[in-house]
């Protein structure tokens, strides 16, 4: 008796011991993140009033671009139907002239970073948001984000309109476009786009196997290093940039982590490596493709609209009759 009152109480000693280690462990990790893993937000979200709608169209619009977004809403947006949002994505200025920048097409890297503020550009600037603003409370389809309007800022840009449509809207799908692209958007509304709760983007997209452009000179040059680097010989499986959804599932991810996340060289392959980040889903859909036989086409001025829109008036042809 005397035996078995020993080993119960030894077994409850291990017992209180292990509790004791094991609140002390849960203890030391609240609060921390798992450095191998993104944090995953509730898909309930904060309590705010959204705006009822279904999709949102994203079209990454620069500053000074007016007639291509003027052009766009007198072509194939002219009559979006009921549930379907868009909005023009436009970023903040740079304040420092092109001629004074590293890479004058591509980032706001001063040559010279003691150089003066430029009051005529800053002026200039300034004008322009005014404009903007103005034409905003005109048409209302604009987002203008604290976020460069330039191109390397370009997966920012996205990633902030995609958190802006999460948490403004109860859109399931978020389609991502440029201003520069015509699209038969009867006819895409009706694809079938699977599960707005899963995680993944659905489009035409690049199959994984795609390789970085490592040339420095180049529009598309891909670091290895760095905080925007891919050391990987290939890019993850990412989407053609002229049309394709964005699930609400992985709008959700994305706007928890909007400020931290790593981009690449490009909002489209960021889009791919976010996705894989978050082990989610490619639907292909070929129609989505650029091209005259596809849905989409791209532009290269904002008069190609108005010809694209006539043709496809004349004969649904957009490219040409």
């Amino acid at each position: 008796m005397g035996r078995q009152s020993t080993i119960a109480c030894a077994v409850c000693a291990f017992a209180v011991s292990m509790c004791i280690l094991l609140l002390l462990i849960v203890r030391s990790h609240v609060g921390q993140r798992s450095p191998t893993t993104l944090p995953v937000p509730s898909q309930a979200g904060p309590a705010v009033e959204r705006i009822d709608c279904e999709l949102v169209i994203f079209a990454l619009s620069s500053r000074t671009n007016f007639g291509h977004r003027n052009a766009t809403r007198q072509t194939w947006a002219a009559n979006i139907p009921p549930g379907v949002l868009l909005r023009f994505v436009v970023g903040k200025p740079c304040l420092i002239a092109r001629d004074q920048r590293s890479r004058p097409a591509l980032d706001c890297e001063p040559i010279n970073p003691n150089k003066p503020d430029d009051p005529a550009l800053i002026r200039e600037e300034e004008l322009l948001q005014e404009q903007l603003v103005e034409e905003n409370r005109h048409f209302n389809d604009m987002l203008l984000l604290e976020v460069l309007d330039v191109y390397i800022a370009l997966p920012n840009k996205l990633i902030h309109a995609l958190s802006w449509g999460y948490e403004s809207t109860s859109a399931k799908f978020f389609m991502k476009t440029d201003d520069d692209v015509y699209m038969d958007l009867a006819r895409i509304l009706t694809l079938k786009l699977g599960d707005p709760s899963q995680i993944g983007f659905v489009g035409g997209s690049f199959g994984p196997g795609l390789q970085p452009d490592r040339d420095p000179k180049g529009k598309w040059y891909q670091s290895p290093s760095g905080p925007r680097g891919w050391i990987f010989s290939n890019y993850a499986e990412f989407p053609h940039g002229q049309c394709y959804f964005v699930t609400r599932g992985l709008a959700a991810l994305l706007s928890r982590v909007k400020d931290d996340v790593r981009v690449l060289q490009g909002e489209d392959v960021s889009m791919g490596m976010w996705n894989y980040m978050f082990r989610g889903n490619v639907t292909s859909i070929p129609q989505l493709l650029p091209g005259c036989d596809g849905w989409v086409q791209h532009l290269w001025s904002s008069t190609g609209h108005y010809q694209h829109h006539t043709n496809f008036l004349k004969c649904g042809r957009p490219c040409g009759c």
